[in-house]
């Protein structure tokens, strides 16, 4: 943590490592890395404590396409059937807020993942060194 005082203010700043936490785009990954990062994200789930999988509605969402993908994902005939209907992104997650849009994510869940996930490029990975606990016990089944 940083302290900086600037004319009677003082401003708290804390660095935190991205890599430290989930990379939520990875879900939309294809092949091995996209089964790699879906099975880990479902054990982060498990591990924060919340009980709906969401982990095929996020892939979907970010996934390029409209076609719904994955068993429990959603895409824009969803989305478009609400009440205040809205289109997926169909790109990798800027703010890790754009969650909120997702189906089955509501503000318990967003604000038990929120520790633990973070928005970078797709492909990004994992620093283990500065890993929440949560975060190193969704790595492999075995931990």
């Amino acid at each position: 943590m940083v302290n900086v005082e600037i004319e009677g203010c003082e401003i708290d700043s804390v660095i935190v490592d991205l890599q430290s936490k989930f990379n939520i785009n990875n879900l939309a990954l294809s092949g091995e890395a996209g089964e790699l990062a879906r099975s880990r994200f479902r054990r982060l789930l498990s591990v924060v404590d919340v009980e709906v999988d969401i982990t095929d509605a996020v892939a979907d969402w970010i996934d390029p396409n409209t076609e719904t993908r994955f068993t429990n994902g959603a895409e824009d005939d969803y989305y478009l059937s609400l009440e205040k209907p809205y289109r997926t992104a169909n790109q990798p997650i800027v703010s890790i807020s754009e969650l909120l849009l997702v189906k089955s994510i509501d503000l318990e869940v967003y604000r038990k993942l929120l520790p633990h996930i973070s928005t970078l490029p797709p492909g990004v990975g994992i620093n283990i060194n500065t890993a929440t606990e949560q975060v190193v016990l969704s790595l492999s089944e075995k931990m």
